[in-house]
């Protein structure tokens, strides 16, 4: 067993000038920002901007400086009007404007003298084509609508952090046997991804053992995703590559739900090679979300689950022994459960909680020598978001618990040879291979405890931002790679041509029993001091 505890801790602080440079974030907030001008282009100071988050009613003031600019940080990505007023002037309402993730949306206005009761509308333009000039990330946001219309084999929506250039997406079961199944790796320029940072409502969910994700969430969860790919901001964590930050869905002043059952078998799949049939195949994958108002305009809430049950068949051939041959259904089985809690404390002041679960069963390995990779991970997540004219104030707190098993158990029709004792072990001679797989048993955890805080302050035309992060990480982890008793085999043509068939006739090559640790174990054993050579 080994144990280490890394701790992380990050502060910086950066003082830039906002008509050259307003670095946005890569944090679960976003941005808007703007100057009021008037007919002749000048700035109008004093100017009252009221911002009304659309799916909450949330609405709270910030003031135009004395050249004009406004700014909103620290605000949850969603849909906005923008409203701003002037002794004078007619008041202007701009509808619709979208913040994503980490980026920042103008709502820049010009005012007309007139009528102080009339009100002009205009609606915001839409993010993706908004040219964002106040930033130096390089990156992108891929939004709910997205990821809900896009026919996604597998429903993972990080495979369309794949639509973005030089980001390739692989199987997390290329890295490492742990992360077979529903775990995606997000290599950028070239990398592996087992460097990309990946957060989710602004807690780390990054694997420290062998990268990629400890955590999965059900797509119908995403409210949006952003994935930086070079020049990351300075709230980003420590990463050499690039950086993915989620943001989950939360509920609003109206009730919206979804359902969904989506089956698929052999009868909608190819066959193999020359095969007169497609193997037999199956995937059921149910699931929900629903969202609502708990109290109009203060409390709300969120849930979502989702499951898939799959089973692939693989057929086993083998032409020296005919007992390894046979059909095997590699079973394969993952689960997610969401639920947010959201409350407006007051107009310019949200808190939230989250509370995710996933579970991931799925096989590898030979029909005869199989192993089964079983993972659960618990995440609870506190957030709180302030925003004022001057000073805004984000802050996460989290707890992430990550288990993860190797094991190895029969899988029909093959079953493990046994000693007379009734112990398995695994017997190999040429292609025959049976018994408890050679990865088997290991397991790992992980435990993140996290702190997180980013603030800005603006003056004039300055923004002056700040924070810290502290991850109390404890990683940890079992492995008996000699596992069970291994017997093998002489194999040759003489000896197939004498025992034909029955494995257990060949000569023995070599066997290992115990601990596999020649003469350092610590307890003596075979007469010697330290244990004998096994």
């Amino acid at each position: 067993m080994h144990s280490t505890k890394g701790i992380r801790l990050s502060l910086a602080s950066l003082l830039v000038l906002l008509s050259a440079l307003l670095v946005g974030a890569q944090q679960p907030t976003g941005v808007i920002s703007g100057t009021v001008r008037d007919e002749k282009g000048d700035a109008v100071a004093g100017a009252k901007v009221t911002i009304t988050e659309r799916a909450t009613g949330r609405a709270f003031d910030v003031v135009a400086n004395s050249e004009g600019f406004f700014e909103a940080r620290s605000l949850p990505p969603g849909s906005y009007d923008v409203k701003v007023e002037q002794q004078g002037f007619s008041a202007t309402l701009i509808e619709n404007v979208v913040v994503q993730t980490g980026k920042v949306a103008d709502a820049s206005v010009q005012l007309k003298v007139g009528n102080v009761s009339a009100t002009v509308t205009v609606q915001g333009t839409e993010a993706q084509l908004q040219v964002d000039t106040t930033r130096h990330t390089l990156d992108a946001v891929i939004t709910g609508e997205q990821i809900v219309r896009a026919p996604l084999n597998g429903r993972n929506f990080l495979d369309l952090a794949g639509t973005s250039p030089s980001v390739v997406i692989r199987d997390g079961g290329a890295i490492d046997p742990t992360k077979t199944g529903t775990y995606r790796a997000v290599g950028v320029n070239g990398s592996s991804g087992t460097g990309t940072r990946i957060q989710i409502d602004g807690i780390d969910v990054t694997d420290e053992t062998v990268g990629t994700t400890v955590s999965n969430l059900s797509t119908d969860a995403v409210q949006e995703f952003q994935l930086s790919r070079s020049s990351l901001d300075l709230s980003t964590s420590l990463t050499t590559t690039a950086a993915v930050n989620i943001n989950t869905r939360s509920g609003g002043n109206e009730f919206h739900g979804s359902g969904f059952y989506f089956f698929r078998n052999e009868n909608l799949g190819a066959r193999l090679n020359f095969e007169k049939t497609a193997l037999p195949f199956h995937r059921k994958t149910p699931g929900f979300r629903f969202g609502g108002p708990i109290k109009k305009d203060k409390l709300f809430f969120f849930t979502n689950a989702e499951a898939n049950y799959e089973g692939t068949q693989r057929l086993v051939t083998s032409t020296v022994f005919p007992q390894e041959n046979g059909a095997v259904s590699f079973p394969t089985r993952f689960r997610y459960w969401d639920n947010r809690l959201d409350w407006n404390i007051r107009n310019d002041a949200k808190f939230f909680y989250r509370h995710g679960y996933d579970d991931n069963v799925t096989a590898g390995g030979t029909g005869s020598s199989p192993f089964q990779h079983v993972d659960w991970t618990i995440v609870h997540t506190l957030g709180l978001d302030v925003t004022g004219t001057h000073l805004t104030h984000t802050i996460r707190l989290g707890y992430v618990n990550f288990n993860n098993r190797i094991q190895s158990s029969e899988l029909s029709p093959f079953k493990f040879p046994l000693t007379p004792q009734g112990f398995p072990y695994y017997l190999e001679v040429g292609q025959f291979a049976q018994g408890p797989n050679l990865l088997a048993p290991q397991e790992t955890y992980q435990d993140n405890k996290q702190a997180k805080y980013d603030g800005s302050y603006t003056h004039g035309n300055h923004t002056i931002r700040f924070g810290g992060e502290f991850n109390r990480v404890i990683i940890g982890g079992f492995a008996n790679f000699t596992g069970p008793m291994q017997i093998y085999g002489t194999f040759n043509a003489a000896n197939l041509a004498a025992f034909g068939t029955d494995p257990l006739k060949y000569p023995l090559n070599t066997f290992s029993v115990g601990v596999n640790s020649g003469f350092f174990t610590f307890e003596p054993a075979h007469n010697f001091a330290h244990g004998g050579h096994f």
